[in-house]
């Protein structure tokens, strides 16, 4: 075949080196500079390819002047003296070569060239003459390897000494007439080109890697003659000046070109580490090469396929360890996935044989060839194949693996092993997919019919399901795990496992290691902790037909890892993963089958005690560290705990900045004595003292304000007890406003017993948030703490109906008219939360109206004003209620949203209660005068039509409680709209008719001028008795 071909030219090359001289030791003596040196350890065999070079080196005349340079001249004459053809080459060399080109272009071509068999014989100068012109042919021929031949040539066979010191001749002599590359490319169709070309080269070492460039840059036909001939001189230069080697590489391969000639150079020219280095980054980077393999006939495939025998022959049958069993394993891989190499019976079992040695020991080639065996299934042979031999070393290297894996391992060994035996047990090829190709550096595809052969062997040998709990639950956990942690860590055993349900199938505890592995988490979050998390929570939860379950974590645990600073930087990962894990529980707890009757193991008063609000601002205020856990917390938070997300509070300070510095204002350090001093100033009602720490207390950072919780707290039930200048509440409610942002629900419970003096929990004000208003009477009076109040109380808003929607969304409903219960349920919500919030908005516009502190009316009426943005029914809903009279101007001046009145004040007017109709009187009037639009004024037009027609129909006694209420209403109404004062004055003066006839009635009964009617009517006449004669406008449309 064309391989044998090959490989037969190239050991023909490799004989006639040896027999003729040691080219490549020779010539690096002489790249070097030592060959004068050497020259007398080097025989005359070793010389004789290099004589022309050493015969113009010593005729080349001497720059150095010095004894030692004629000593040098005369050891390279004394040496050359005692080859025979010396004189003939010196001669050669001696030859005048403008002389022979003009003589040549004095005579024809053919008369140019010595006659047939007369080279050997002729004189120096005509043997010259003759290569001159045989090589000015050859350029001429243009490459036709049709028309090249020895014969005509020479037409005899030659002295290849001479030929080379004749064609050195005129290159040295006359350059721009002898170019070496193209003497090279006219004489490679010949058949010894190879010879001649490497002689050539040898005795011009500057050109050599020129020429070889040219060489791989050149473009022949792949079946042509000169194809051939190149590849067989490159590899001839090659083995003379191996630096060639990784240039020519790395040329040929970044050409995706010759392929051929680049797989021919690796086998040929390269060591058995050179080749796997070479040939595995050409397969990794996807390179044509891979293409080119798959064709096995190519005589080059055929010679890699040998080559990579022997390498397997060679390393199987080498003792000890090394790096490249590895690569062989990992090459074996790319050839096998990457190229589709076809494998013969033989090949197979050689190689399967290789990656199931025991002998190595050496782990990146026990995980490399485990991995070429999960990726190459097909090395193993199938059920009733006749060839045991390759199953029996698969099953010895597993037991030998086994054993390995128990006494000593290393940690990445041990659970990349663990690993795939997880994906195995599990049969997930995707994971164990990538898994495989994470460890070989090339995608890898597996499919699982072809894997079942494999799998059956390695469950039955390797490790059993069962020997793989066992083994992970014993793992050391990782210590400080950060994302930093690369490759394959237990966290990832222990996920796949808990996924599996393999720890709870085997009643093997797991808890113990999650908790302290918890424990040892530190920011950045690793991603396996949140997919392990995930995974324990979902464990911890029957499935539909799988009803067995993991323990899960301690309450116990999780109560300790509360107890201390809130702000611990160490335990922050270990408190938030604990978090995630509880809420992750809830959440599948909830959505699992009730029939499984699993109750939620932990007390929900831990919760309580949980700095929730501080952790999930962290997460969000910190994403870099976080990021892996970020997403997934906030999404089960939001679930359960929608009121504790960050708010506008949060957002006016940099938790990070304020945690880790302290404001440029803080003087010194407020230490534990500071704040007794503050409770001592305040008890003794002394006030500039109290200021002073109160006000070192606010400029101090977040950390010193949260160790002072208990003495703001004394301090707030002092400030209720007694009465505290403005500003040290103002200081302190600003101390107790940062602390609020970050501490857990007990710290608000501690609050609203300090306000109130009653023991109110959490819960209890989650259900009715109305329980806020038992709070003492100085916190509606003083701005500062009805800002707390207020605070509390939204809070509470918010944590009320989010357990209620909550309870809504879990509440389970009876088989039939679900969706009758559903909007029964959620109309009987809206109902509670209306009622609620109706009442909440009268109680806080009585408080305003009460105690009558501007600050205290500004909060609550801004309060109001988001609870009527929020939800416009209850704006609504509050004024068909009603409420005093006295307090609409307070509302209408500092709720901005009261200008919706304007839209359904009507529907209040037309009822039939006199009280209610008064009051649409004076709002519409409140509204005209705040907002003197068209829009008001049709309202304005409705009232007086209203009035007019009430006036007319209904009694007198009936009517009269309505008019004295309206009066100045009507009055205000003239200055607010003079178009319609002439309907207004009308109106004004039905009205005093009215109280004229009603005492004309009761005339019997003497009717002091102090009685309703005669006031009324008085009032009427002052009013329009102060109109000025203006012009009359036609009523508003």
């Amino acid at each position: 075949g064309k391989a044998r071909v090959l490989q037969q030219r190239v050991c023909r090359i490799d004989g006639d080196m040896a027999r003729e001289a040691n080219l490549a030791t020779v010539y690096a003596a002489i790249k070097d500079g030592s060959i004068i040196e050497k020259i007398d350890s080097f025989s005359s065999e070793d010389l004789q390819p290099f004589l022309p070079l050493l015969i113009f080196a010593s005729l080349s005349t001497c720059d150095d002047p010095s004894p030692e340079a004629f000593d040098v001249q005369d050891k390279l004459r004394s040496r050359l003296m005692g080859f025979v053809q010396c004189n003939t080459l010196v001669q050669m060399a001696d030859v005048d070569v403008s002389k022979v080109l003009s003589e040549l272009k004095s005579v024809s071509s053919e008369q140019g060239i010595t006659p047939k068999g007369s080279f050997k014989y002729a004189t120096p100068y005509d043997k010259v003459k003759t290569v001159a012109s045989a090589l000015l042919q050859l350029s001429a021929l243009s490459n036709n390897d049709s028309a090249i031949t020895d014969s005509s040539f020479f037409g005899c066979e030659y002295p290849i000494d001479e030929l080379v010191c004749a064609i050195l001749t005129c290159i040295r002599k006359y350059p721009t007439r002898f170019d070496i590359h193209l003497i090279v490319g006219s004489v490679l169709p010949l058949s010894n080109a190879p010879e001649l070309i490497t002689q050539l080269l040898c005795n011009m070492g500057e050109s050599m890697e020129s020429v070889v460039e040219y060489l791989i840059a050149a473009q022949f036909p792949e079946s042509s003659l000169s194809s051939k001939q190149r590849a067989a001189t490159l590899l001839k230069l090659m083995s003379v000046d191996r630096y060639l080697i990784n240039r020519s590489l790395v040329r040929i391969l970044g050409s995706h070109k010759n392929n051929a000639l680049a797989l021919s150079i690796m086998c040929i020219c390269l060591d058995d580490s050179e080749l796997l280095t070479w040939l595995l980054s050409a397969l990794l980077k996807h390179h044509p090469i891979a293409a080119f393999i798959r064709r096995p006939r190519r005589p080059a495939v055929k010679l890699l396929h040998e080559r990579i025998a022997e390498v397997v022959s060679s390393l199987s049958a080498r003792k000890g360890d090394s790096e490249e069993e590895a690569r062989l394993a990992q090459l074996l891989g790319a050839l096998r996935v990457v190229a589709n190499v076809q494998l013969s019976v033989d090949e197979s079992r050689s190689w399967a044989l290789f990656l199931t040695r025991t002998e190595c020991k050496d782990e990146r080639y026990i995980c490399m060839a485990l991995s070429v065996l999960v990726a190459c299934p097909q090395l193993i042979p199938a059920y009733g194949e006749s060839d045991r031999e390759v199953e029996e070393s698969v099953v010895a290297f597993f037991d030998w693996l086994k054993t390995r894996l128990s006494s000593d391992c290393s940690p990445s060994l041990q659970q990349f092993f663990l690993l795939l035996s997880i994906h195995l047990h599990a049969n997930q090829t995707t994971q164990l997919s990538k898994l495989i190709s994470n460890v070989l550096y090339f995608k890898v595809k597996l499919d699982t019919n072809l894997l079942s052969r494999f799998r059956n062997l390695f469950l039955r040998y390797a490790m059993t399901e069962r020997e793989l709990a066992q083994q992970v639950s014993s793992l050391p956990v990782t210590g400080t795990l950060t994302i930093a942690h690369k490759g394959f860590l237990p966290a990832h055993c222990v996920a796949q496992l808990l996924t599996a349900r393999s720890f709870a199938k085997h009643s093997i505890p797991i808890h113990e290691w999650l908790a302290s592995q918890i424990v040892e988490c530190r920011c950045p979050v690793h991603p396996a902790v949140v997919e392990l998390i995930g995974a324990y929570a979902s464990s911890c939860v029957p499935e539909d037909t799988n009803l067995i379950i993991n323990e899960p974590l301690s309450e116990k645990f999780i109560e300790d890892l509360f107890i201390g600073d809130i702000v611990d930087e160490v335990l922050l990962v270990p408190r938030l993963l604990s978090f995630f894990f509880m809420l992750s529980l809830r959440s599948r707890i909830e959505k699992s089958d009730p029939s499984n009757s699993i109750t939620y193991p932990y007390n929900l008063k831990i919760e309580s005690r949980m700095p929730i609000r501080y952790m999930i601002s962290v997460i969000s205020s910190r994403p870099d560290d976080f990021q892996a856990l970020r997403s997934p917390l906030l999404r089960v938070a939001a679930h359960f705990y929608v009121y504790m997300l960050p708010d506008a509070n949060f957002l006016l300070y940099d938790l990070n900045v304020d945690l880790s510095t302290r404001s440029e204002k803080s003087t010194a350090p407020l230490r534990e004595s500071g704040m007794e001093h503050l409770l001592e100033s305040v008890c003794a009602e002394s006030t500039a003292e109290g200021v002073h720490h109160v006000k070192r207390l606010e400029w101090s950072s977040l950390r010193t304000q949260l160790r002072s919780r208990e003495y703001v707290l004394n301090a707030m039930r002092l400030a209720v007890k007694q009465q505290m200048s403005d500003p040290f509440i103002t200081s302190l409610t600003h101390v107790w406003n940062r602390i609020e942002n970050v501490e857990s629900v007990t710290f608000l419970e501690e609050t609203i017993t300090a306000l109130s003096g009653e023991k109110i929990t959490h819960e209890m004000l989650c259900e009715q948030p109305l329980l806020l208003c038992r709070c003492k009477d100085i916190v509606f009076k003083s701005g500062p703490l009805f800002s707390c109040f207020l605070r509390l109380l939204s809070f509470y808003e918010s944590a009320g109906r989010s357990i209620l929607a909550h309870k809504l969304q879990t509440a389970p409903l009876s088989s039939s008219n679900r969706q009758e219960q559903k909007a029964e349920r959620e109309e009987l919500a809206r109902s509670l939360i209306g009622a609620q919030n109706s009442e909440l908005v009268q109680i806080l516009l009585e408080a305003c109206w009460r105690f009558g502190d501007a600050e205290v009316q500004k909060l609550a009426c801004e309060h109001i004003h988001q609870m009527f943005i929020a939800d416009p029914v209850l704006l609504k809903l509050v004024h068909f209620q009603g409420y005093p009279v006295e307090m609409i101007p307070m509302a209408v001046r500092l709720i901005p949203s009261m200008h919706i009145c304007l839209d359904f004040v009507h529907e209040i007017l037309a009822l039939a209660d006199m009280s209610k109709r008064l009051f649409a009187v004076v709002l519409i009037t409140e509204l005209a005068q705040m907002y003197p639009i068209e829009h008001s004024c049709i309202r304005v037009d409705l009232v007086l039509d209203v009035l007019w027609t009430l006036c007319r129909v209904l009694p007198c006694d009936e009517i009269f409680p309505l008019l004295t209420g309206v009066v100045p209403a009507l009055a205000r109404i003239l200055t607010i709209f003079p178009q319609i004062s002439d309907d207004v004055t009308y109106v004004l003066k039905g009205i005093s008719r009215i109280a004229t006839s009603r005492i004309v009635v009761s005339s019997t009964v003497l009717k002091p001028a102090s009685c309703p009617e005669r006031r009324l009517i008085a009032e009427i006449d002052k009013v329009i008795a102060t109109q000025d004669n203006t012009v009359s406008y036609k009523r508003c449309a």
